[in-house]
């Protein structure tokens, strides 16, 4: 098989397909502290698309993930579950020709006995939960440097796959085996910001979850209820080198509620294709800070719930469901843009970076 590498250097493309992390070349998760029980949600979009003219079989369990150190020694997972399939007859789809089609790694990394446990699942599309019974977990992580990729393998036996376009159903006899792979994206583990535990710092840049009213009043049986909270992030410039920050959809919201319940959630995008401005993206000077408060309001739902609606300010929204009075806790993950805009600036600062967990709590007036 030959290789070549794209023209964006992070694309690597083998006989016409090609693997993409659409995410940021720098992915950062904090130390998880004793108050989070569940652990740091991530979520890594994944590209795979068919340049050539024919349709290409695609199956989502043969699409694995690659964990090694700094070292090159590479992660093996101590759990394999519902991954070493036995069958000869494989199903999947087909990805028609010059098209692209998105799969999802959900995962979270949580304490571990000796480090950090990395559990993760492929979705077809966004999910709030891990599948225990279809997932790797890998060897417990430490404070310090990784790089991940996918790998594809396809199947040296007989599979067959649903045609997009038509609806039939083909078999497919594969002769040799093709490996497809990824670029690397580096993982990095890092502890909180000297004593504060809210926040952490990247090579110079501090992220801070900022929740300036942690408890907040609310008539739960009240007909109408829309009430604005103040969640947000505070970004401190602490090198030499000025840089710019966007508040277009890089604001990820995460929400834990009681007794480590992760809350229902549901997405939604804008209408129409929003691109972001100039005014978008904030230049902070070196020891200056950024402060960004995505639109977030409580509204209630017809059972005396409440829905914790966040607006990212461009293209996405994330709606938190069926809360009641008590304790949560928010995190949020700044992700810069992967969507090459017209706007381009060389001091953007490019990564994606999520915060420690915040309680705040809902009590009943």
């Amino acid at each position: 098989m030959t290789f070549r590498e794209s023209v964006d250097s992070s694309v690597i493309e083998a006989e016409g397909i090609c693997i993409e992390i659409w995410e940021p070349d720098l992915i950062v998760i904090p130390k998880l502290d004793f108050t989070n029980s569940i652990g740091i949600p991530l979520q890594i979009n994944v590209l795979i698309t068919n340049n050539t003219t024919t349709p290409f079989p695609f199956i989502n369990h043969l699409l694995m993930l690659e964990i090694v150190g700094v070292d090159a020694q590479a992660l093996h997972p101590t759990r394999l579950i519902d991954r070493q399939l036995t069958i000869s007859h494989y199903q999947g789809i087909s990805i028609p020709p010059k098209q692209t089609i998105i799969r999802s790694l959900i995962a979270q990394i949580s304490k571990a006995n000796n480090g950090f446990e990395f559990q993760g699942s492929i979705y077809t599309s966004s999910k709030t939960q891990i599948n225990p019974n279809s997932s790797w977990s890998f060897e417990p992580l430490q404070l310090k440097n990784y790089q991940l990729r996918f790998t594809y393998i396809s199947p040296t036996e007989e599979f067959s796959f649903k045609d997009a376009a038509t609806g039939d159903i083909i078999t497919v006899e594969s002769s040799e085996p093709e490996l497809l792979t990824s670029s690397w994206v580096n993982l990095r583990l890092v502890e909180f910001a000297e004593a504060n535990k809210k926040a952490v710092e990247v090579d110079g840049i501090r992220f801070e979850t900022l929740v300036p009213q942690p408890t907040i009043n609310v008539a739960f049986t009240q007909p109408e209820i829309n009430i604005s909270v103040q969640i947000g992030m505070q970004i401190t410039n602490n090198t030499l080198t000025p840089f710019r920050f966007t508040s277009f959809d890089s604001l990820i919201p995460f929400l834990i509620g009681a007794d480590s319940l992760i809350p229902s959630q549901s997405y939604g995008g804008s209408h129409g294709w929003v691109l972001p401005r100039e005014s978008d993206f904030q230049l902070v000077l070196p020891g200056s800070s950024a402060t960004f408060f995505p639109k977030v309001h409580l509204v209630r739902q017809t059972d005396n719930c409440l829905k914790l609606r966040v607006s990212g300010g461009g293209r996405t929204s994330w709606t938190f469901n069926d809360l009641k009075p008590g304790k949560y806790q928010v995190g949020l993950t700044y992700r810069s843009l992967t969507d090459k805009p017209d706007l381009l600036f060389e001091d953007l600062w490019v990564g994606m970076v999520s915060t420690p967990f915040v309680e705040f709590h809902l009590v009943e007036s």
